[in-house]
């Protein structure tokens, strides 16, 4: 919360965090523990609470559980947090990666709906679109993610990720992110 203090105080519009930056990306068995996803949520609200007299959005990703399986598990999605004059928008990461080191399908079930979110920031309303990590990856997929939002009426777009690098990775995610933000006219940000 310190951080995001330090951003109202400076009169930052958007302050922006990873993909599942409250719990971590690899959690294993901590995932399988409904009062540590639970604990989550009650950060989140507190966070809800530090935007209600400012005009800051805090973008931050998270693990939403949607209920509890036959086995006791909690039933996961990958989510982010669009928190904005005292509310909550969430967006669920649609597309969910399973290679290299990712394991998402092993953890988590997809989102089934696009989404853009109106805040409002120092100079007025602005539309966003979030998209999560493989998400944004329209050349991998036979949907574009991020042209869906544009479509939806996105006038920027901020990509959270919590990705593996390896050699020459970053030039891909350049490449990525310039093709996003030219094939679509909006300014595209890419948090890794």
């Amino acid at each position: 919360k310190s951080l995001i203090y330090k951003d109202i105080s400076k009169g930052v519009d958007i302050s922006v965090f990873p993909e599942t930056a409250l719990s971590g990306y690899t959690c294993g068995a901590l995932w399988d523990k409904p009062e540590f996803i639970r604990d989550q949520e009650m950060f989140l609200d507190g966070l809800r609470e530090t935007t209600y007299s400012s005009n800051i959005t805090v973008i931050i990703g998270f693990v939403k559980m949607e209920g509890i399986n036959r086995g006791g598990f909690p039933i996961l999605r990958n989510a982010v947090a669009c928190i904005n004059k005292n509310t909550i928008q969430t967006y669920y990461k649609q597309l969910l990666a399973n290679y290299d080191h990712h394991e998402d399908k092993k953890y988590f079930i997809p989102g089934t709906e696009t989404k853009v979110f109106n805040i409002t920031t120092n100079n007025g309303v602005v539309c966003i679109g979030v998209p999560i990590c493989e998400d944004s990856w329209f050349n991998s997929h036979t949907r574009n993610i991020p042209q869906e939002m544009v479509n939806m009426g996105a006038q920027v777009l901020i990509s959270i990720n919590q990705s593996y690098f390896y050699y020459g990775k970053q030039d891909i995610r350049y490449e990525l992110s310039r093709s996003i933000a030219k094939d679509n006219g909006v300014p595209f940000v890419y948090l890794n």
